[in-house]
Parts: C-alpha cells; sequence; structure tokens
C-alpha cells in the first residue's frame, strides 16, 4: 500500500486505511482526520508511515499519497522480527516486501 512518512503528515489529513500498532492494535479507523494529538499517539507507539488521502485544491477529490518511505523493508523485517520463524508470518512478511519491491519498481 502506498504510505507516507509520519514526518509528513499534516493535521487534517485522513486515514486511507486503519492504523495499527507493531503489535496489531488498532488506533485509528480508516477514515479519521488526524489531528497533532492523533500525530503524537502514532509516534509514541512508534507508527512510522500512515497511508493517507488528501484532498487536491483544484478538484477538492480524494487521491492516495504514492510516496514510500526509503526504508520500509528494513522497517517491515523489524516489526516482523519476532515471529518470522512462524511459517505463516514468514509468508506474510515475504509477501509485504515482494509488494513493495513490485511497487518501487514502477508496477502500480
Amino acid at each position: 500500500m502506498p504510505l507516507r512518512p509520519i514526518d509528513k503528515i499534516q493535521p487534517g489529513m485522513r486515514t486511507a486505511s486503519p492504523v495499527t500498532d507493531e503489535a496489531g492494535m488498532l488506533l485509528l479507523a480508516q477514515g479519521v482526520t488526524l489531528t497533532a494529538e492523533s500525530l503524537d499517539l502514532l509516534r509514541k507507539r512508534r507508527v512510522t508511515a500512515v497511508e493517507v488521502v488528501e484532498t487536491g485544491p483544484a478538484t477538492d477529490s480524494p487521491k492516495v499519497v504514492q510516496e514510500l518511505p526509503a526504508n520500509i523493508e528494513a522497517e517491515l523485517e523489524h516489526a516482523f522480527g519476532p515471529q518470522a520463524g512462524h511459517p505463516v508470518m514468514k509468508a506474510i512478511l515475504d509477501a509485504a516486501l515482494d509488494r513493495v519491491r513490485t511497487r518501487r519498481g514502477g508496477r502500480p
């Protein structure tokens, strides 16, 4: 999924998908308008990137931000680290890494 680094997110943007912490706990639902307080919460819970929807100035139609943090692969490996030995979790990690690498290669 397209993600935007937390330090590039501004209050007023909306979440394009649910936001969870490293343990998988739901922090924010899809469609929540982000505030300074919610961004502080995400930083405290070590969330580094969020999929957001922005409103374009000319059209007011939502668009998903297509920016990936440079270190997304390391972030995924860190997040899955303790569970990477489990076959199902390893398959999920491998699929996520493949998705990130495919997106970087230019495929939609």
